[in-house]
């Protein structure tokens, strides 16, 4: 596909100037903000209109929200900036995974922390859980996300391998815990040496020995 030259074109408050170095098979343009700020974009985002700040835009929003709302210094609060650098800000060390993959944030929260705010309340938040999406690969939306304590959340990414035994499906590591066995065992017999689960959780509990067989 033809690359399109973003060059010269202006962009909510952002104006490219040159092309960037791509960030993995997304290309990058620097853009030069109405603040004066330079920044690099990922054309798509600019394209989409997801990004049309260097950042300043977002922060003059939360300002205002925060003057109306007063609750800048609450834990659901910083949950919802978290999200928004993961999904918007380049210089967000945890963006290529979020916002670099294009997972974005809807827009009734995007633009309104009270709407956010309103929907963990009535959905199960309290202080020791975090913020999870259900498909991991999907948007920051109502329908999409639900509250989950860090260790189940860590079950639910893209490297969680899913098993089934006894009919319930679940990590591995969530079986290691529930039977006591090894997990570094339990996961080479079922990723490297490719054991049916009876198998692999006799070798884990290191009831049986297992043999590579040559060829």
């Amino acid at each position: 596909m033809k690359l399109i030259d973003l060059t010269g074109r202006r962009f909510g408050k952002l104006t490219v100037l040159s092309r960037s170095e791509n960030q993995g098979r997304h290309t990058r343009w620097k853009s030069i903000c109405d603040c004066g700020n330079i920044k690099e974009v990922i054309g798509s985002h600019l394209q989409s209109g997801s990004i049309v700040s260097c950042g300043c835009q977002s922060k003059e929003r939360i300002s205002k929200l925060n003057y109306r709302h007063g609750k800048s210094r609450t834990r659901l609060y910083n949950i919802w900036c978290g999200m928004k650098s993961r999904c918007c800000d380049v210089n967000c060390a945890s963006f290529p995974k979020y916002g670099g993959r294009g997972i974005k944030i809807c827009d009734e929260w995007f633009s309104d922390f009270i709407a956010f705010h309103d929907w963990a309340l009535k959905n199960g938040y309290s202080s020791n859980l975090t913020i999870d999406r259900i498909d991991v690969n999907g948007d920051y939306s109502p329908e999409n996300c639900r509250w989950e304590t860090p260790k189940n959340q860590s079950n639910n990414t893209r490297r969680t391998i899913l098993i089934s035994y006894l009919g319930e499906t679940m990590s591995i590591k969530n079986l290691s815990e529930q039977l006591g066995i090894n997990y570094h065992r339990l996961y080479k017999a079922i990723q490297i040496y490719q054991m049916d689960i009876d198998d692999a959780i006799k070798f884990a509990s290191g009831t049986e020995r297992y043999r590579i067989k040559k060829e």
